[in-house]
């Protein structure tokens, strides 16, 4: 199915720090070039979650006054903890939020890398 619709995945490397994924085309490619399972075995291949876009404005230092409206998506992420052995759990909670907002047309969204802005939510009661 992969090889068929690459744009609908992502082939992660399984490191810490993000980046160097790869998106559309490239996942075909690369997953045609590596030859063994243990060259495979260093990705995660997962499906992409397109979420909904939402027009919003980007503040950044030294862009245009005011900022053009544009295409955004946001990324909730849900952080817990949990502690325990093989045999029991003594510990297993929610222990905080990170949202974060980035252009609709890039790939990688890091903070930390300057692609993406954490963000604060507004919910409303519909």
């Amino acid at each position: 199915m992969y090889i068929f619709s690459p744009f609908r995945f992502v082939l992660k490397p399984q490191r810490e720090g993000g980046g160097n994924n790869l998106y559309g085309s490239d996942v075909r490619e690369a997953l045609l070039r590596m030859r063994h399972s243990r060259e495979r075995a260093a990705y995660i291949l997962m499906e992409r979650i397109l979420p909904p876009l939402v027009s919003g404005y980007v503040v950044r230092p030294g862009a245009s006054v005011p900022p053009p409206l544009t295409d955004l998506v946001s990324e909730l992420g849900i952080f817990g903890v949990i502690i325990g052995t093989k045999d029991k759990i003594y510990c297993n909670r929610q222990a905080g939020h990170m949202l974060r907002t980035k252009l609709a047309d890039a790939n990688e969204g890091g903070v930390a890398a300057g692609l993406g802005a954490l963000d604060s939510p507004f919910l409303l009661e519909m």
